[in-house]
């Protein structure tokens, strides 16, 4: 639930998922059947419509395993697509990168990929749809076991979408569809270039958002610029995560709001007081890494064991202050009342 880092090596996590996906079936067929997959004319929304791709028939959604007191997570972070043929499987993972290019979209993805381990050729792809540029990242391992013994990666994609701001999809497949490594990678591509611009935009203006609280009250919260948010909705609680766009694998400041009955909540140093939900508050240093939480209870009409976790971070102290600067902001107002403007 509380993410108290972002990290360049996000795939590492992402391939624990990809491995339980991918080892649930058995491998005693013979391999084959993935390269004879034709994809569906009818594509399917990513990234809760920020992207469109297109996968073979009967390909399904498939979000990560979690446990009972965790959530899927957000559509807005990550879509997960699973293909089964016979003992066979591919997974597509997508991802929203939270960054914007720069003014040499392949450099940015060269220095990026200069940190994961094994070897890896760059290069440009051509679309059909004009509206992206992409970039591919085909692993040199052969196959690329340089991260798992147990799934495979077979190619990925970083995109740059309409707005500058980065995507990436990446295609894995089990120990069964490996055996027909071409033809795994021949779909693979074949995925990866069908991607298309979607409907959804990332807003990003600076100014008031409001979040989801209660059916009868949302949260308002005031965000500087390029600041993107997403939520996660467990069984009995809900994340809200606030994240200003950087460059492409760096963190440049994020917000987590929990609120539920059971926050993960270790009190670190006294860092100053505050004002969350117009209560003073104190704020403390977080467990691992740099930044500032705290818990309070917010100021609702009835009795119920809600607590808010909020926690800020940032790369440097000015960029901290501005993170807990717009946290402070934060005030619970009807939902009837006039909505800021998308």
């Amino acid at each position: 639930m509380d993410d108290f880092s972002v990290s360049p090596f996000r795939r590492i996590i992402t391939l624990a998922f990809t491995i339980a996906c991918c080892c649930v079936l058995s491998t005693k067929t013979l391999a084959g059947e993935l390269g004879k997959a034709a994809l569906s004319e009818k594509s399917i929304e990513v990234l809760g419509g920020r992207l469109t791709v297109r996968m073979p028939q009967g390909a399904k959604k498939e979000a990560r395993l979690f446990d009972i007191l965790s959530a899927p997570e957000s559509e807005e972070h990550e879509t997960r697509i699973a293909y089964d043929a016979g003992q066979e499987r591919l997974v597509l993972i997508v991802h929203e990168d939270f960054a914007f290019a720069g003014d040499d979209f392949e450099k940015d993805v060269r220095e990026w990929v200069a940190e994961w381990r094994g070897k890896y050729r760059i290069e440009p792809i051509q679309l059909l749809n004009k509206g992206l540029k992409v970039i591919s990242v085909i692993p040199l391992n052969a196959p690329d076991h340089s991260r798992s013994d147990d799934a495979t990666f077979v190619e990925g994609t970083c995109v740059r979408s309409v707005d500058q701001t980065i995507q990436s999809l990446d295609v894995y497949v089990n120990a069964a569809a490996e055996k027909d490594l071409e033809g795994c990678r021949t779909i693979g591509h074949r995925i990866l270039l069908s991607v298309a611009p979607g409907k959804k935009r990332l807003r990003l203006a600076a100014g008031e958002r409001r979040l989801a609280f209660s059916n009868d009250l949302e949260i308002s919260i005031m965000v500087p610029r390029n600041t993107a948010v997403t939520k996660q909705v467990g069984p009995d609680f809900l994340v809200q995560r606030l994240i200003v766009l950087g460059r492409l694998g760096a963190d440049s400041g994020r917000i987590g709001i929990y609120l539920g009955v059971h926050p993960d909540f270790e009190a670190g140093a006294i860092r100053g007081d505050g004002t969350i939900f117009g209560k003073r508050v104190e704020w403390h240093s977080l467990p691992h890494g740099e930044g500032l939480q705290t818990l309070c209870k917010p100021p609702i009409p009835v009795d119920l064991p809600i607590m808010a976790h909020v926690w800020v971070q940032a790369p440097n102290d000015a960029q901290l202050s501005v993170m807990k600067q717009a946290a402070e902001s934060m005030k619970l107002v009807k939902s009837q009342e006039p909505r800021p403007k998308s």
